[in-house]
């Protein structure tokens, strides 16, 4: 989905209200990650314009796939939390708070991601879709 028109929109994923909708990624564990955990952040576009505060409620499972180890088959950690509550303006950029993604166990091993929407979920009170456009990754690299 995009956000304005070509060339000067911005794609990402919309994830409804009153339902629970996700976004999957994958990475690889860093060749320059040291140690410790690896936090993310959301980045969404607001569908429609709210006056009055509101929030989104979010979920991440995250699993780390070692070599020869199960793959998409299982579950991981699943993590519920609910985002920052403002008054939204539509298609102006919301940053939700750092939350922990994993400790890795070691470099190169691969992270599977999942993001959802928990739209029908009491604590999502904003109503509209949201387009996610990217997620932050920050951790400690050796230098």
């Amino acid at each position: 989905v995009e956000a304005g028109t070509d060339p000067d929109g911005v794609n990402g994923s919309q994830l409804a209200d009153a339902t629970t909708e996700g976004i999957a990624t994958t990475f690889a564990v860093p060749y320059d990650w040291s140690s410790g955990v690896m936090t993310y952040q959301i980045y969404w576009l607001p569908r429609t314009t709210d006056a009055t505060p509101h929030t989104v409620q979010w979920s991440t499972d995250v699993y780390e796939i070692v070599p020869g180890g199960a793959a998409a088959t299982t579950t991981g950690t699943t993590t519920a939390w609910t985002g920052g509550s403002a008054a939204r303006t539509l298609s102006v950029l919301v940053t939700e708070s750092a939350q922990t993604l994993l400790t890795p166990t070691t470099i190169g091993n691969v992270v599977r991601m999942d993001i959802r929407r928990l739209g029908a979920d009491v604590a999502d009170t904003y109503v509209g879709n949201v387009l996610v456009i990217g997620v932050l990754i920050v951790y400690t690299a050796n230098r």
